[in-house]
């Protein structure tokens, strides 16, 4: 089953996780808000989970928050993915 197909199946608004592998810098959180915001507007509420590998070279983190259509999965999702240094995006 395609991704697309597996996000229209899911019954909207619903909470979805997303996962990002970066390099690690200290402005990360602050450019991935951004990003977020300009998707999402002021008005929405997520939550960031930061954690960094055991060398300190790599962050993982996860968004969750509550999405309001399979579109909007997939806004997010290449939004998360254009941040730089960014090596996955799931």
């Amino acid at each position: 089953m395609a991704l697309r197909d597996q996000l229209d199946a899911l019954d909207y608004p619903c909470e979805y996780p997303f996962k990002v592998v970066f390099q690690a810098r200290s402005s990360l959180a602050q450019e991935v808000e951004t990003a977020l915001r300009g998707v999402l507007g002021e008005a929405r509420d997520y939550t960031l989970s930061l954690q960094p590998s055991r060398t300190g070279k790599y962050v993982s983190l996860t968004v969750r928050l509550q999405v309001r259509s399979a579109d909007e999965v997939e806004r997010l999702h290449h939004t998360l993915a254009a941040v730089p240094g960014v090596m996955v995006c799931l």
